[in-house]
């Protein structure tokens, strides 16, 4: 298995309420709520940013996105730049505003002319997604260009998939790995995980497995789950430390304690072979069936022929066929070979239940 590098990751969908800071005559470095009211009610358009995000997040006030909308509206036709962007933000989520992402781009546009690098970035953003019709790869990386110029790391990341991909510039991995370089150094989460993945696959670059462990250490230890599984998978290959089990079943099941399902699979397969954990094969089921429930083709694999082989838990011919048949649908060849493999003991069992049910009640009942 290769650690898993997510493409295009865009926050997009996000709602990133920016703040704003300015002089106050309190001897407190924040305004308190009523000084915000004041100002804004008195016409500063800083204020009434401000008191839209207030109402946004209820900090001293009762949380009303409406009323949110309403000052950011205000704060931003007197060409507050923050309240623009976080105006066309809530029109882009339709969030007490009907969503409407032609005025959301008006607006970050407004922003981003105005020197907003979030503006620019969000605007570059929709431009990539092609919401209302507005796809243009172009203009995507014009104002991903801006934002970046402007020191969005945010924008460095979505830079660099641009040229990862190939989306309205030449396919350049080289250049994508220097922007997730720079995106990475800024501290941007997906960019430590992406990058770690072009030093471990040698995409941009000769592999490097310890700049690749630099970095999904570094965001495995901020909690992100794909850097966790891509942890364990270094630890469990040897690439670029030796090889440990007991390492690597640490970082998969953090990330199996997140949900990610990869890593529920490889927790599962650790504990069924007693690496790095004491064998115990219950629990490899358990987490195989977590990751199959959320459609792990190869968790979905590994139940079934737990339930199959009836070794270490009670052999179960309806669960073993369910999930090897969910997983032969999916396309698995191994699971397909499974189902053909498994037939006459899916066959006998099929037999014995019908044969037990012709039996007298009271035979039936007390048959072992």
């Amino acid at each position: 298995m290769r650690p898993i590098l997510l493409r295009v990751l865009l926050c997009s969908a996000t709602v990133l309420i920016a703040g704003t800071t300015y002089a106050t005559d309190s001897s407190s470095d924040q305004p308190t709520t009523g000084q915000i009211l004041a100002r804004a009610y008195g016409g500063d358009p800083t204020a009434m940013n401000e008191l839209g995000m207030a109402y946004f997040h209820g900090r001293g006030v009762f949380k009303d996105h409406a009323e949110a909308v309403k000052w950011f509206r205000k704060a931003a036709e007197k060409g507050q730049t923050v309240a623009q962007t976080n105006l066309g933000l809530m029109y882009y989520n339709g969030d007490a505003v009907e969503k409407n992402v032609k005025t959301a781009a008006e607006w970050l546009l407004k922003a981003a002319e105005h020197g907003s690098r979030d503006g620019a970035n969000m605007l570059g953003a929709i431009y990539l997604s092609g919401g209302a019709g507005l796809q243009d790869f172009n203009a995507a990386r014009h104002w991903f260009e801006v934002a970046a110029d402007r020191g969005s790391a945010e924008a460095e990341y979505n830079l660099a998939n641009l040229y990862y991909l190939g989306n309205g510039v030449s396919q350049n991995k080289q250049r994508a790995r220097e922007l997730l370089e720079q995106s990475a150094e800024g501290g941007f989460l997906q960019a430590m995980v992406n990058l770690g993945s072009l030093y471990d696959n040698g995409e941009g670059t000769a592999p490097d497995f310890a700049q690749a462990l630099k970095w999904f250490r570094l965001a495995a230890e901020r909690g992100d789950a794909v850097a966790q599984n891509n942890m364990g998978l270094m630890y469990l290959r040897g690439h670029g430390v030796p090889p440990d089990d007991e390492q690597a079943f640490h970082w998969f099941h953090q990330a199996a304690e997140h949900g990610y399902a990869p890593a529920q699979n490889s927790v599962g397969y650790l504990y069924e072979r007693g690496r790095g954990v004491q064998k115990n094969i219950p629990e490899a089921l358990r987490w195989y069936e977590r990751a199959a429930e959320q459609g792990n083709v190869d968790a979905q694999l590994n139940a079934g022929l737990v339930y199959a082989r009836g070794e270490g838990v009670e052999r179960d011919v309806e669960k073993s066929r369910k999930w090897l048949g969910r997983a032969a649908d999916s396309g698995n060849a191994k699971a397909r070979l499974a189902l053909d493999h498994y037939a006459p003991v899916f066959l006998e069992d099929k037999a014995e239940k019908t044969s037990q049910s012709q039996l007298p009640a009271d035979i039936s009942a007390t048959r072992k």
